[in-house]
């Protein structure tokens, strides 16, 4: 690199104070410099008299080793200049040479110990210059890898001439070589037909009202594409008149943001069409407690407008006597933060109490952090009372089977009764038949007495078989008692 005019001295000067032996071997030097100059001009012998050509000499050695050594060499040169023999005896005029030799040597070493601090400042206020020229570029750089990287592009715009400037970024977020005109007419040329009279507007309320209002908008490019540009800026007024002379501004790409804003919107639109078509109530609470969404049927239980359904108190629609417990288990399972289940008494909008069965699910945002539950709500009345036709029927079932029991019971005693009767009448057949036998035998036997009373033989024998029946008829009638 070239050295200036300025930047010269400034090599010869050290930053640092010199050591002694370069300092002294600069002054000597500088003296020795001077007096062969004089020597080769007046001539030898009077070479080391007093002269002007010592001020150079006293300048460098102030400049290199500072003012202690530009002293040094003029008091160097003084002495040499009183041992320089003369031809005449010390008259007043050489004194005054003398003297104003030492004055101006003097004022040489002042002036050059001024240059030298004014040169050294000079010198330290050109580095930091630099320094703070070198953290400008390296922010500039960092600037405008931050503005390629998040696709920002600088805008200015003068109001009263139309002029505009872009930045290159600006450029490339339009879609236009950087050799296009910076003008309102490209800007709108890029714009999308169905956002250029918005522009239009919005740029005309800015100028109006000195206020710029942040604005997105698309721009096609020339390959068909359409990108998402948000617009900020700032309006200048004038310091005198109050009138917009300027405005200044920044240009981002949020294609990328608008893309995925349309995802999720398209994403809520369908979770919000699915969620409407469900038969059973479904809700997204925040954190403290309060609904951030709620589905159609839920709305249409409640019978209110969906933006009183989201603040409304479910409290007001629950049974008095659930109240309790139901705030008891919610509370119970919201500081859980996990599944957890309600069950209870509501009142539907048509003044129909309904048994509701709820399941309320933590959610958790991308960071992990808890941010409230979902939650589902079934419409039970039906199976519960199903259930209770069902308790009812096995109520009924049960007293029907132990009526069927109780028959069946009386029958098995009827027909044991029976049998034992039917025993009974056997065994009375058996011992009438057996009775019948032995009071066959008594009669016939009085019979046959009765006949013959005379018949002793007979009557004995008749009398002995009588006994005989009789005493066989007691050993039966024993056999019946035990």
């Amino acid at each position: 690199m070239p050295i200036t005019p300025v930047e010269w001295p400034l090599r010869f000067i050290p930053r640092q104070p010199p050591q002694f032996l370069n300092a002294l071997a600069v002054s000597l030097a500088s003296a020795g410099a001077a007096i062969g100059v004089q020597g080769a001009f007046l001539g030898w012998p009077g070479a080391t008299g007093f002269s002007s050509t010592f001020f150079p000499a006293f300048i460098f050695a102030t400049l290199y080793g500072g003012s202690r050594w530009g002293w040094a060499t003029l008091a160097f040169s003084m002495l040499l200049g009183v041992a320089t023999p003369r031809a005449g005896p010390l008259d007043g005029a050489a004194e005054a040479r003398i003297a104003m030799f030492a004055i101006s040597g003097a004022a040489t070493v002042l002036v050059a110990s001024v240059l030298r601090r004014t040169l050294l400042r000079l010198e330290e206020a050109r580095r930091i210059q630099q320094e703070i020229q070198d953290a400008l570029d390296r922010s500039e750089a960092r600037l405008t890898l931050a503005q390629d990287a998040g696709g920002v592009g600088l805008w200015d715009w003068d109001v009263v001439t139309g002029a505009s400037h872009w930045s290159p970024t600006l450029y490339r977020n339009l879609g236009l070589p950087l050799d296009a005109e910076a003008s309102m007419g490209t800007l709108l040329e890029a714009v999308h037909p169905e956002d250029r009279q918005a522009v239009l507007a919005a740029n005309a309320d800015a100028v109006n009202t000195g206020h710029f209002q942040a604005m997105e908008y698309r721009v096609v490019w020339p390959d068909g594409s359409t990108h998402w540009l948000l617009s900020r800026g700032e309006m200048l007024r004038d310091p005198e008149t109050g009138a917009v002379t300027q405005a200044a501004g920044v240009n981002i790409d949020v294609t990328d943001r608008r893309v995925a804003f349309e995802q999720v919107r398209e994403s809520e639109s369908r979770f919000r069409a699915m969620a409407d078509s469900a038969p059973v109530l479904m809700w997204v609470s925040k954190i403290d407690g309060s609904r951030e969404f709620a589905n159609q049927a839920y709305v249409n239980f409640l019978g209110v407008p969906y933006e009183e359904a989201i603040t409304f108190d479910w409290r007001k629609r629950l049974a008095e006597e659930d109240i309790p417990r139901i705030l008891r288990e919610q509370l119970t399972g919201e500081a859980s933060r996990e599944l957890f289940a309600l069950e209870a008494r509501y009142l539907r909008c048509d003044g129909e109490w309904r048994w509701m069965r709820s399941f309320s699910q933590p959610r958790y945002g991308p960071a992990g952090e808890f941010t409230g539950f979902i939650g589902i709500g079934f419409d039970v009345t039906d199976a519960k009372r199903a259930e209770a036709d069902l308790k009812q029927i096995n109520e009924l079932l049960t007293e029907r089977v132990q009526a069927a029991l109780a028959e069946r019971d009386q029958a098995e005693a009827a027909l044991r009764h029976g049998q034992k009767l039917e025993a009974v009448g056997q065994l009375t057949g058996g011992v009438a038949h057996d009775f019948n036998n032995l009071l066959t035998v008594v009669i016939g036997a009085l019979d046959l007495i009765q006949r013959h009373p005379n018949d002793a033989d007979r009557r004995d024998r008749m009398i002995e078989a009588a006994l005989g029946a009789a005493r066989r008829g007691e050993r039966l009638t024993h056999q019946l008692l035990a």
